[in-house]
């Protein structure tokens, strides 16, 4: 939704994942533990929702570039909320509960490694059976990381960090929805992209002729 006369832009969501998407969640967990905000009449998620949240959003999103600076504010909430002595056991049974344990062990496992937060190996351990496999570990991290890791602005991306955003993005799409739906709407992007392309060459009218001037 976009302000008439300002540059304000809403992006209202009725849910953190589409309702089509392998991983779903039941809209009505996250309010039923809102809690009011500073502001009246406006309500936050809890502390252990906004953390499961942003993780989601993290590890389910199509591009991973110049995202580190949610992993700096993961790492940030952690540590704020760790001062709790249930936490760590609030937040993974949370996870269970929301069906959000794959992308909470992925944000747990990158925090531990890249910013040494102080998660505790059971907190890890409580969401083995949830994140991935052994063998689809051995692709998706390295293909996460070099996502992750970023790149020098002035510089082409390296190989890896190309061939980790493109799994990233096959990734994105096939849990995005089913492949009875994936299909059908690839298609659609398709002939919708061709159309845009082919009215803009239209509107710009034939391109200049060029004259080689030596000839």
């Amino acid at each position: 939704m976009r302000h008439p006369a300002h540059s304000l832009e809403l992006d209202l969501h009725h849910n953190i994942l589409p309702p089509v998407a392998r991983l779903r969640v039941d809209a009505a967990l996250l309010l039923a533990r809102a809690q009011p905000s500073v502001w009246p009449g406006w309500h936050v998620f809890s502390p252990v929702d906004q953390i499961l949240h942003s993780a989601t959003h993290l590890f389910q999103d199509p591009e991973l570039t110049d995202r580190v600076r949610d992993l700096v504010d993961l790492d940030a909430l952690c540590r704020m909320q760790a001062i709790r002595g249930d936490f760590w056991e609030d937040l993974t049974a949370r996870a269970r509960e929301l069906g959000l344990g794959g992308p909470l062990w992925l944000a747990l496992s990158f925090l531990r490694a890249w910013f040494d937060t102080p998660v505790p190996p059971s907190a890890l351990q409580a969401l083995a059976d949830l994140g991935p496999g052994p063998l689809q570990r051995l692709w998706l991290l390295p293909a996460l990381s070099a996502s992750l890791t970023p790149a020098q602005p002035d510089e082409t991306p390296a190989f890896g960090s190309r061939l980790g955003a493109r799994v990233v993005l096959t990734r994105y799409h096939l849990g995005r929805m089913p492949l009875r739906l994936l299909l059908p709407h690839a298609l659609h992007k398709l002939r919708a992209g061709r159309k845009q392309l082919e009215s803009t060459e239209a509107a710009a009218g034939p391109r200049p002729m060029r004259v080689d001037e030596d000839a």
